[in-house]
């Protein structure tokens, strides 16, 4: 099971964080067991196919996750496959909780809304392992906005010294989730179809322009 977490945590810490970098060529001493299907640099991640157990917070503007484009084109290069669970915004602290207190923890939380509590609580317990080696080694991209901004690494390192979780970097238009919805009554007051494309997309908000129909676009 640990080798399996710690693969949990090379999928997040090197297909999130070094998509656009190279990682160093070592993979983790303190992972022998997993480093004979596992590729320290570039893709594939593993050589043979692996499935982790994923767990999270899912927005209504959601999408189910294991069909959001981001995530299933990354488990094709990388040859892991992440098998989601997750829990809508209603509700969602109870089930983080009797997830947390029932034992059967997933390879990997993301977006969970862990506190700093839970991090440190369950950390020490060996629930959620340390990712400060990790991110140094295979984190390109958050190591270089760690050297642009020094306390992202403050922020996110506990009392014990330790990092538990990967920070979220605001700065750019993070839509890789998100949904968008159109009033269907919109499109029948100007005799148009739901769009498909960017070019039909275009030619609706400029009818609904046009009729002084006035929406609101936000990301999420």
């Amino acid at each position: 099971m640990k080798s399996k977490r710690i693969l949990a945590m090379l999928l997040v810490s090197t297909m999130l964080f070094s998509a656009c970098g190279e990682p160093k060529t070592d993979a983790p001493e303190s992972t022998p067991e997993v480093t004979d299907n596992f590729n320290p640099t570039g893709y594939p991640i593993v050589n043979e196919t692996i499935t982790l157990k994923g767990f999270g917070n899912q927005n209504v503007t959601h999408k189910d996750w294991n069909e959001i484009y981001c995530f299933t084109e990354y488990e094709k290069i990388s040859n892991i496959n992440v098998e989601w669970t997750t829990a809508p915004n209603a509700g969602y602290l109870e089930k983080k909780n009797v997830l947390l207190a029932s034992g059967e923890y997933p390879d990997i939380f993301y977006r969970a809304g862990l506190s700093v509590s839970d991090l440190v609580n369950y950390g020490s317990k060996g629930a959620i392992i340390p990712l400060n080696d990790l991110i140094e080694e295979h984190a390109v991209n958050l190591n270089e906005r760690i050297e642009d901004y020094p306390t992202i690494e403050k922020e996110i390192t506990m009392a014990d010294g330790n990092i538990y979780s990967m920070p979220t970097i605001n700065g750019t238009n993070n839509t890789i989730g998100a949904r968008n919805w159109i009033n269907v009554d919109w499109l029948e007051a100007v005799n148009m179809e739901m769009p498909t494309t960017l070019d039909e997309l275009e030619a609706v908000l400029t009818a609904f322009k046009e009729h002084n129909i006035y929406i609101s676009i936000q990301c999420f």
